[in-house]
């Protein structure tokens, strides 16, 4: 796996949803390793999107048990690399649309990015 200096070595904030309903609590959670073909992308900026808010509400199941990381929508920048990332390189702009991530950081973004902030 290849890195970029400025890459968190363990750790990462995460907004979680820890119950519904309730205001999102900002974490300390481990900082993902990709894998094989996937990318890590430093998040710069996340929306809020209606299915968020659906999420939080319950009205939606959570794709995970909750606590769940909240927010699939983002830019930012590519700061590791599985050894299969393909055309993506360390310093690459990536736009990420996604399932929400679990803290664990198993579920796998279109299984090429994970995200951090």
């Amino acid at each position: 796996m290849s890195t970029d200096n400025s890459m968190p070595k363990q750790t990462m904030l995460a907004a979680l949803l820890t119950e519904y309903r309730m205001p999102l609590e900002i974490k300390t959670v481990p900082c993902p390793v990709p894998k094989h073909d996937e990318v890590l992308v430093k998040i710069e900026a996340s929306g809020v999107c209606f299915t968020d808010v659906h999420i939080w509400r319950g009205d939606h199941a959570a794709p995970d048990p909750l606590p769940l990381i909240m927010g699939h929508e983002g830019v930012g920048t590519v700061v590791a690399l599985g050894s299969a990332s393909g055309r993506l390189k360390i310093g690459d702009r990536q736009r990420v649309e996604a399932p929400l991530v679990s803290p664990s950081c198993q579920v796998r973004i279109f299984s090429t990015v994970f995200m951090y902030s």
